[in-house]
């Protein structure tokens, strides 16, 4: 059994033994199945001639955020990686990052796809997390001031103001263990409110006693990126983002080659009406197209693309033979190439979706921590 597909209508024809990682990376050419080095060179892992050609468009294989964690304030990236290279042209496609540390639950990504530096077949998403939020319940702080004249309790309810935040209710653990009476031991934050900057210094209320002080050391819980839900709405494509393998014959040169031009070595059988044919020969990765021809009086042919085929460069040149009773041959040269075709269809991701977060199954739901 073969270590790589070759389906276009999946995703998870990448090599079978790289890493989540190493796929992300991978990427198929004219050549076969490629990875960008740390170098910047590239790699050819499996050599397949025509590949990203016999792939059709490209299918997205991967969606990750580019950090395990990030800092309240901190920019980010959500990584989409394709199984072919991809070209962003400019455009508005942005996307939505959850995240449970702010009211709206929801950050619109800074700016449209941009292209990944190093890797031709990833765009990505950047985004800023708020800088300001939720109080972490379970790690949201220390008490810097302990205070007085509280009253003594292993859950003393609590207001909690200041800064620019809201919201926050909380029980204090007053006077307890080594605690001297009257002052604050420490708080459980019941609800971590919304609008609170890391490093705020928050009242402590309990009656008429406020001399306490809390300091937040983490805002924010985890950011998260259904990626069912953006298949949903962004299938099958996205507006921003085409297949770059751009190597499909569009058009050749001359289609009335002559013997006086030099790109004829003689006349073909006169007369002639030949349907799609392929080449003798191509290039070194060209392959699949197929021509027409017609030829006049004279055995002088007319040729026709049918096909354009896939691995083809401008410049390239292609042979073709007389199919009639002539061994006669022409020679003809790649003008244009098709621009990138749309992606394919992205009906599917395989469980590497979930590089870089927790979630599982094919449609993970990626999460990571905000820290502070």
């Amino acid at each position: 059994m073969a270590g790589w597909g070759l389906n276009p209508a999946v995703d998870g024809n990448k090599p079978f033994w790289l890493s989540a990682e190493e796929k992300a990376a991978c990427y198929a050419t004219p050549s076969g199945w490629a990875i960008r080095q740390p170098s910047g060179n590239e790699e050819i892992l499996v050599a397949i001639r025509g590949l990203s050609g016999l792939l059709a468009g490209a299918n997205l294989t991967s969606v990750f955020f580019d950090a395990t964690s990030y800092t309240a304030g901190a920019t980010g990236n959500v990584i989409f990686a394709f199984d072919e290279a991809v070209s962003v042209a400019a455009g508005t496609t942005t996307i939505k990052v959850d995240y449970d540390g702010i009211t709206a639950g929801e950050i619109t990504t800074s700016t449209p796809a941009v292209a990944v530096t190093g890797e031709t077949n990833q765009v990505a998403f950047p985004f800023t997390v708020p800088s300001t939020g939720t109080i972490d319940t379970t790690a949201g702080g220390s008490i810097t001031t302990p205070g007085s004249g509280y009253t003594d309790g292993a859950a003393v309810a609590v207001t909690i103001s200041g800064g620019t935040g809201s919201g926050c209710t909380a029980t204090a653990s007053i006077g307890q263990g080594s605690t001297p009476t009257g002052e604050v031991g420490s708080l459980t934050i019941t609800d971590g409110g919304v609008g609170f900057p890391f490093g705020a210094v928050l009242t402590i209320t309990e009656g008429s006693n406020n001399d306490a002080r809390f300091t937040v050391s983490k805002v924010g819980g985890d950011l998260g990126l259904d990626i069912a839900d953006f298949l949903e709405i962004n299938e099958p494509t996205l507006p921003d983002v085409t297949d770059a393998s751009a190597d499909v014959i569009a058009t050749i040169a001359d289609t009335t080659p002559t013997v006086a031009e030099g790109n004829l070595s003689a006349a073909w059988q006169a007369s002639q009406t030949h349907g799609a044919f392929a080449p003798t020969s191509t290039g070194v990765d060209g392959a699949n197209a197929t021509f027409s021809m017609n030829t006049d009086g004279a055995g002088l042919p007319t040729v026709a693309l049918v096909a354009g085929g896939n691995g083809f460069g401008v410049g390239e040149t292609i042979v073709l033979t007389d199919p009639g009773t002539s061994t006669s041959t022409c020679t003809l040269t790649v003008a244009t190439l098709e621009g990138g075709a749309v992606l394919g269809s992205n009906a599917d991701i395989a469980d590497s979706a979930k590089i870089g977060g927790g979630g599982s199954g094919t449609y993970a739901a990626i999460t990571l921590a905000v820290t502070a």
